[in-house]
């Protein structure tokens, strides 16, 4: 029952990293559920931290940071060290993206403190990635880009394609913000080759729509190419029928 539990919250994982989530939210409810039958603290911090994460994908950030502060919880309880650095590090990323500043930070320096503590760097560049995005939002910019350019460094000991597609769309919409356009533009090129004609093609989203906002008061075609690959992608991810399945699952 255990890896039935795992399995089915995993499954539910992979399904939303290739942004199928309404496949994904599905198999990781019901991973939860069977989880929460057993009571098995390192497999609740588990199904809670991989279901939390499809809720993360839809920006559902309430219920995301519910379930990662389960995830917290749990890992505690069973002294699982690892799932608390997934707890921490989630929970920044939701926070960075609700604007609350000083919440992000308080868990990006708890997630970077645990994982240089324990020598967990799995996730390393996610961590950095965070570190970085809080840093530009308090207007350290020497400090974000080098932490950018630590979490695109750490992805070449990973070859984690996925991790490096995140680090370098956060370095383009970092420059993008700080009006370095011509920087931002080269990050953002970057982001959608490194995934394009691999599983994690749905990562093109937020690199092509960083794209096409710079190039339509300047560059038609190039605005036209890029906002074709971010309709495609979009729609793939969230067409209607998903989402409302989605929210009945909920």
């Amino acid at each position: 029952v255990i890896a039935e539990a795992y399995g089915l919250s995993y499954i539910g994982k992979m399904y939303g990293m290739i942004g199928n989530f309404e496949k994904g939210l599905k198999e990781g409810l019901e991973g939860k559920k069977i989880g929460e039958t057993i009571g098995n603290n390192k497999l609740l911090a588990i199904t809670n931290v991989l279901t939390g994460n499809i809720y993360k994908y839809l920006a559902d950030y309430p219920n995301a940071i519910r379930l990662y502060n389960a995830t917290g919880e749990a890992a505690k309880k069973a002294n699982y060290q690892e799932a608390l650095v997934w707890s921490f590090q989630n929970l920044a990323e939701c926070y960075l993206a609700l604007n609350q500043v000083d919440s992000a930070l308080m868990y990006a320096q708890k997630d970077y403190e645990l994982s240089q503590r324990i020598k967990y760097f799995d996730f390393i560049s996610y961590t950095l990635i965070n570190l970085g995005s809080i840093n530009g939002k308090m207007g350290n910019n020497a400090i974000a880009i080098g932490y950018f350019d630590m979490a695109i460094e750490e992805c070449s000991k990973t070859k984690s394609l996925r991790q490096l597609n995140w680090a370098l769309t956060s370095k383009a919409q970092y420059f993008y913000s700080i009006n370095q356009i011509d920087s931002s533009i080269v990050y953002a090129k970057r982001a959608i080759a490194v995934v394009q004609s691999t599983d994690f093609a749905s990562n093109s989203i937020k690199p092509a729509k960083l794209l096409f906002d710079i190039y339509r008061k300047t560059n038609v075609d190039s605005a036209f190419k890029y906002s074709e690959l971010f309709r495609i992608t979009n729609d793939s991810l969230f067409n209607a029928k998903a989402i409302q399945q989605t929210q009945l699952m909920t």
